[in-house]
């Protein structure tokens, strides 16, 4: 009984990681973008 609920406890944390990645995943092109490309002598 304690692995069935083991594994359901895995499985809700694991969907609230994914839901709360989300956003950010959704700004980071925004961060990899460059604002201004470097000049280098």
């Amino acid at each position: 009984m304690s692995a069935l609920l083991n594994l359901i406890y895995r499985e809700y944390c694991r969907a609230r990681l994914a839901e709360m990645r989300q956003p950010q995943l959704l700004m980071l092109p925004a961060q990899l973008t460059p604002s201004a490309p470097s000049s280098q002598d």
